[in-house]
C-alpha cells in the first residue's frame, strides 16, 4: 500500500536527522497546530512540591569512568562506568526480567566539570538515530525506526511539561499524559503531558510485548519526582518496525475512560481479546475482492439422518515471497537461520536405549564452529556413562563397545574421522575407569552430569596438545581456541534435568486449559547478568583483580558467557599457550590482564524438575531467538501452533464415530482455525513469530523478507544464530529447526 509523505520534518530542524511524516490511510498531516516542540521537558510553574535539593556535580576534567572515581558514576546500583550504560540496562531490565521503575540511573548534570563528551551523558546528547511517524491502522500516529536499534540502544526522553494533580480523576483525559510517580501520602500524583510541548516520544505507543522501555535517569535534581524518563531499546529493533514502550498498569487506571488496547499481542493485559479487530480501511483506488460469506450453521443432529461428510479443508494460506520460502520451510529436515557464515549454533537429539531415556541439547559456538559441532557429537556418551549399572561400566573399561546414545538428528553432517572415532572411544574407556573409582559420588545424576561435561572439556584439550609428526594436530586446537555453550535436557519418564553451560535458555510450557498458560524458565544465564556468576569468579581470583577479570560485562573484557567448554585462551597457562598457540596460530595471543589463570570452566548448573501432566512442551533455545522475544511470548506462539496445526490436514472422522462426536469435532475444528498457522513445524512457527513480533499484520511477509533477505556477511550486525528445539511430553515428540 503506498504511503503518502504529508511532512518533511515535525521537529522544524531542532533534532540532528529531520523525522518525517508518512500516511497510507490519507492526505492528513499530525495536528501540531498548537504544540512546541522541544528536545527535553520543563517544569509547570508553581509546582507544589517541598524541597528539590540540587545534585553536586564531579569535578572529573579528563573522562568520567569508575576507575577514576567518579562520584556520579559511583551513585549507579551496580558500581560500572557509564561506558557501559546500555549494557547495565540489560541487565537491570531485560536478562533478568526486573521492573525498570525499580531502578535509577545517575547521569553527570550541569553541576558537573565535564563536557558533552563524558560517556555519563547518554541520555543528554541527541539522539544520532533516524526515525519516522506513520499513521497506524489502529493506533493513530506512531513511532518507527528509519534504521536498526541495537538492544539497549538510546531513543529518547519522554519530554513534556512536568505537572500535579491533586488526585488521579483530576488527571487530564488525554494520551500524550504519562504518570511518572504513583501517588503516595506526602505527594500529588506527577504526570508528563506531551499534549503541547514535547518532542516525538509523545508519538510513542503502547504494547504489552513492548520493544523498548523507560528508565528514570536523575541529572540534575536528587528527588527521583523529577528525574527525567528516558527509552530505551529493549531487544533489536529491525528498521521500518514500530517502537513500543510498555505504559504499565498506571496508565491505564488513571484514565476518566478506559482507552482499548490495540497491541494486538498475545501477551495483551488489557483486552479481553487479545487480538481486537482492526477497523476497517479507508476505500483505496483498487477494490479488494470480497470474501466469500460463512457457511450456514450445522443442523442439530438427528438419530436417523447419516453423518454429513467431512468439509473440504479451507484454502491454504497465501505463500510468502519468495526469500521466505527459501529460509523458513515446513519440511521435518533441519534448516539453518544463520547469521554467522558457516553457522556456529548446532544441535542433536539423542536416543539412550539402555537407560530409555533422552538427550536434547541446543550448543551455541564462539569464534567459528569447530567446538560446538565436536560436543555436540560426542557429549552425550559422556552423560551417559555414568548412568550405567557398574557391570556394564566394567565392560567398557575394558575394550567392550557398547552403544551408549542412538543420534537421532543433528543440525550437521558432521561425522568423526577414524582417528577422532579411535580416541573418542579411548577416552570413554579412561572416562569409565574414573566413573568406577568415583562410583559412590557419581550415583547423584547432578554429580554424574558435571564431571561428564568437565571430561569432555579436558579430553579435547589433552586432543590439542598430543603431538602428530612433531606438530599439534591443528584441527583439534581450532576446536579448543573456538568455544561453545550448551544446553542439554535429559529426560527419562516424569524426570527432567537441565544442564547448563552458558547462556542459551529453556522455558516450559505449562498450562492447564487452552487459555491459560505460563512460561516457566528452567535455568539461570552465565553471563555478567547473573550476580551469582560475578561473585563467583571474583571470588576465585585476588581482589587486585576485581576491576579487570570482568570488564564491560565481559570476562576479561572479551567473552560474553562466563561458562563454555573449549576457549583455551582463557584455561591454559602463559607459557602453554606461547608453546602451542602461538606458532601456529598468531593471530591468537592471551588476554590482557592475564594473571592468575584459569579465568574459564565449563562446569555446568545442573537442575531438575519433575515433569506433571500440566507440562506441555519444551523449548530450548540459543540466546539468538531470546533476544528477540520473551519466554511468555515464546510459549504463546507455541500454544497457539499448537491449537491451529489440526487444520492444516483434511478432516477425517474415527469409524466409530457418532453425529455428536463428529459435530463437536467439526466445530471444535472451526474454532481452531482462528490460530491456523503457516508452518506445521512448531519451531519454524516459533522463528517466523520472533522475527517479526513487533511488526503489524499486514506487513509481516514484507518484513520477514526484508530481514532474511540480509545476506550472510551482514546478518550478523542484525541477529545472532538462531537455533530452536520444541519438545512435546505427551508422546516424547520432537520439531526442531535451526
Amino acid at each position: 500500500m503506498f504511503r503518502e509523505l504529508v511532512k518533511s520534518d515535525i521537529t522544524n530542524g531542532q533534532e540532528k536527522n529531520p523525522i518525517p511524516a508518512y500516511n497510507r490511510y490519507g492526505s492528513n498531516p499530525p495536528n501540531l497546530e498548537n504544540f512546541v516542540y522541544s528536545r527535553s521537558g520543563k517544569v509547570e510553574p508553581n509546582l507544589p512540591l517541598l524541597s528539590w535539593g540540587k545534585l553536586q556535580g564531579c569535578k572529573c576534567k579528563n573522562g568520567c569512568s569508575a576507575r577514576s572515581r567518579c562520584p556520579c558514576i559511583l551513585e549507579n546500583k551496580t558500581k560500572k562506568p557509564a561506558i557501559g550504560l546500555d549494557l547495565r540496562l540489560r541487565s537491570a531490565y531485560f536478562r533478568q526480567g526486573l521492573r525498570v521503575r525499580d531502578f535509577n540511573i545517575r547521569e553527570c548534570g550541569p553541576a558537573c566539570a565535564c563536557d558533552m563528551t563524558c560517556p555519563n551523558k547518554q541520555s543528554q546528547k541527541p539522539t544520532t538515530k533516524k526515525f519516522y511517524i506513520e499513521m497506524t491502522a489502529a493506533k493513530g500516529w506512531g513511532l518507527f525506526a528509519d534504521s536498526y536499534l541495537l538492544p539497549r540502544t538510546f531513543i529518547c526522553e519522554y519530554a513534556g511539561v512536568l505537572r500535579v494533580h491533586d488526585s488521579d480523576e483530576n488527571a487530564p483525559a488525554n494520551p500524550y499524559c504519562m504518570q511518572v510517580i504513583s501517588k503516595t501520602d506526602d505527594m500529588h500524583g506527577i504526570y508528563v503531558d506531551s499534549q503541547n510541548f514535547g518532542n516525538f516520544s509523545r508519538f510513542i505507543n503502547h504494547s504489552c510485548a513492548p520493544n523498548a522501555f523507560a528508565v528514570p535517569v536523575l541529572i540534575e535534581y536528587e528527588d527521583l519526582k523529577l528525574a527525567r524518563t528516558c527509552i530505551f531499546a529493549l531487544r533489536p529493533i529491525q528498521q521500518d518496525h514500530e517502537i513500543t514502550i510498555d505504559y504499565s498498569y498506571t496508565f491505564w487506571n488513571t484514565k476518566n475512560a478506559p482507552l482499548p488496547c490495540m497491541c494486538r499481542s498475545p501477551l495483551c493485559r488489557y483486552s479481553a481479546d487479545p487480538y481486537p479487530p482492526l477497523p476497517p480501511l479507508p476505500p483505496m483506488d483498487q477494490t479488494l475482492p470480497e470474501l466469500p460469506p460463512s457457511p450456514p450453521p450445522l443442523p442439530p443432529p438427528e438419530e436417523d439422518t447419516p453423518p454429513p461428510p467431512p468439509p473440504p479443508p479451507p484454502p491454504p494460506p497465501p505463500p510468502p515471497p519468495a526469500a521466505v520460502q527459501q529460509s523458513l520451510s515446513t519440511d521435518e529436515e533441519p534448516m539453518d537461520l544463520v547469521a554467522n557464515a558457516p553457522c556456529e549454533d548446532h544441535r542433536s537429539e539423542g536416543y539412550f536405549q539402555l537407560d530409555n531415556s533422552y538427550f536434547f541439547g541446543i550448543f551455541d559456538g564462539h569464534a567459528g564452529t569447530h567446538c560446538a559441532r565436536t560436543v555436540a557429537s560426542r557429549l552425550y556418551d559422556y552423560m551417559a556413562l555414568p548412568l550405567l549399572p557398574e557391570k556394564l561400566i566394567r565392560e567398557v573399561s575394558q575394550g567392550f563397545h557398547l552403544p551408549l546414545v542412538k543420534m537421532l538428528n543433528t543440525s550437521s553432517n558432521y561425522v568423526l574421522s577414524a582417528d577422532l572415532k579411535d580416541l573418542h572411544a579411548k577416552h570413554l574407556r579412561d572416562f569409565s575407569l574414573e566413573c568406577l573409582q568415583k562410583r559412590d559420588s557419581l550415583r547423584n545424576v547432578r554429580q554424574a552430569f558435571k564431571w561428564a561435561f568437565k571430561a569432555l572439556d579436558d579430553d579435547l584439550c589433552e586432543e590439542a596438545m598430543q603431538m602428530h609428526s612433531g606438530s599439534p594436530d591443528l584441527s583439534a586446537l581450532r576446536c579448543v581456541l573456538a568455544g561453545s555453550c550448551a544446553c542439554v535436557a535429559y529426560v527419562k519418564g516424569q524426570d527432567m534435568y537441565i544442564v547448563q553451560v552458558g547462556d542459551s535458555g529453556a522455558v516450559l510450557g505449562v498450562s492447564t486449559d487452552e487459555a491459560h498458560w505460563t512460561a516457566r524458565k528452567l535455568n539461570e544465564d552465565h553471563t555478567a547478568d547473573n550476580q551469582k556468576e560475578v561473585n563467583r569468579i571474583r571470588s576465585e581470583h585476588p581482589p587486585g583483580e576485581a576491576l579487570t577479570v570482568l570488564r564491560c560485562e565481559r570476562l576479561l573484557g572479551e567473552l560474553y558467557p562466563l561458562r563454555a567448554f573449549g576457549d583455551v585462551r582463557y584455561k591454559w597457562p602463559l607459557k602453554q599457550q606461547k608453546e602451542i598457540i602461538e606458532p601456529y596460530i598468531k593471530l591468537r595471543r592471551p588476554p590482557m590482564n592475564y594473571l592468575t589463570p584459569p579465568y574459564l570452566t565449563c562446569e555446568p548448573s545442573v537442575y531438575y524438575y519433575r515433569l506433571t501432566e500440566d507440562d506441555k512442551f519444551l523449548i530450548l533455545a540459543s540466546d539468538g531467538l531470546w533476544e528477540m522475544v520473551v519466554p511468555e511470548a515464546a510459549v504463546r506462539f507455541v500454544a497457539n501452533h499448537a491449537i491451529g496445526v489440526e487444520t492444516l490436514t483434511p478432516y477425517q472422522r474415527l469409524p466409530d464415530a457418532t453425529l455428536r462426536q463428529i459435530l463437536e469435532d467439526l466445530r471444535d475444528r472451526k474454532r481452531r482455525e482462528s490460530k491456523r498457522p503457516v508452518d506445521v513445524n512448531s519451531a519454524t512457527h516459533l522463528i517466523r513469530h520472533a522475527l517479526t513480533s513487533d511488526v503489524s499484520d499486514e506487513n509481516v511477509y514484507a518484513a520477514l523478507s526484508a530481514t532474511l533477505s540480509i545476506p550472510e556477511c551482514a546478518a550478523r550486525a542484525y541477529r545472532d544464530d538462531i537455533t530452536v528445539t520444541v519438545v512435546y511430553f505427551h508422546q516424547i515428540q520432537m520439531k526442531h529447526h535451526v
